[in-house]
C-alpha cells in the first residue's frame, strides 16, 4: 500500500518494522536493488543482492518478496517454493508471561494442539490429534521458534516461525507473530491465514484467563 511518496507496507511487513530491523524503509530497499539493475523476476538474486546488507535470511526474503510484489512480478503470498502468510497481533502482557505461556503445557495445546506432554525444546518430533506432523528445528529463548510442519495429506512439510516482539512505552506489550512459507497451494494459504488468525484470539483468551 502506498500513501504519497511512502509505501507503508508490502509483502505483509510494515515500513515501520522494517526499517526498525534492517535500517532501510521500502522505498531506500527499492532504490537500493533498482540502482543495482537487480532482475524482479529472479527471487534468489534478490536476495543474493542483500547478502552483504543484511544479516537475516529471513528478512533479505521479505525485501526480496516485497519487490517484487511492488515490480508486479510476484502474486501476494507466492514465493518460488510456494506461497506464505503472515498474522501477528499484539497484547497488552510483558515479553516473559507471553513466551512462558507460549511454550507452557497449555499455551502449545492452544497453538500446535495436543501432543501430549511433551515440552517445546529444539529437535524434537511431534505429531498431534489432528494429524499435524514437524519437528522443532529452532529454539530461541524468549524470541522465536522454528518448526516444520506438515498436514498428513501434504506432500512435504512447510516452516512455521513464531516471534515475539516487545513493544510499547514502557516495553509492556508484546506482539506474537506467525510466519508460515512453503504452503502447497493459494486455498492452503487463505486456511492457514484463517487457522492463524484463530490461534491468536485464542491465546489471547489464554492470557486473560478464559
Amino acid at each position: 500500500m502506498q500513501v504519497g511518496t511512502e509505501i507503508e507496507e508490502l509483502a505483509r511487513l510494515s515500513n515501520t518494522t522494517l526499517e526498525e530491523k534492517t535500517g532501510k524503509g521500502w522505498l531506500d530497499w527499492i532504490a537500493f536493488l533498482e540502482n543495482l539493475k537487480v532482475g524482479a523476476n529472479d527471487h534468489k538474486e534478490i536476495v543474493s543482492a542483500l547478502t552483504s546488507q543484511v544479516d537475516s535470511s529471513w528478512y533479505r526474503n521479505k525485501i526480496a518478496s516485497g519487490y517484487r510484489e511492488y515490480k508486479g512480478q510476484r502474486k501476494t503470498g507466492k514465493l518460488e517454493n510456494g506461497y506464505e502468510i503472515g498474522v501477528s497481533k499484539t497484547f497488552a502482557e510483558n515479553l516473559d508471561r507471553v513466551w512462558d505461556e507460549i511454550i507452557s503445557g497449555r499455551g502449545i495445546k492452544v497453538w500446535l494442539g495436543d501432543i501430549g506432554k511433551m515440552q517445546i525444546h529444539g529437535g524434537q518430533h511431534f505429531e498431534n490429534t489432528d494429524d499435524i506432523s514437524g519437528s522443532v528445528t529452532t529454539y530461541k529463548d524468549h524470541s522465536h521458534l522454528r518448526l516444520s510442519w506438515k498436514r498428513k495429506h501434504w506432500k512435504s512439510h512447510s516452516i512455521l516461525q513464531i516471534r515475539i516482539t516487545s513493544t510499547g512505552k514502557h516495553h509492556d506489550k508484546t506482539t506474537i507473530t506467525f510466519h508460515h512459507e512453503k504452503l502447497p497451494t493459494a486455498t492452503d494459504r487463505r486456511t492457514m491465514k484463517a487457522h492463524w488468525q484463530e490461534k491468536l484470539s485464542a491465546l489471547g483468551k489464554m492470557f486473560k484467563g478464559k
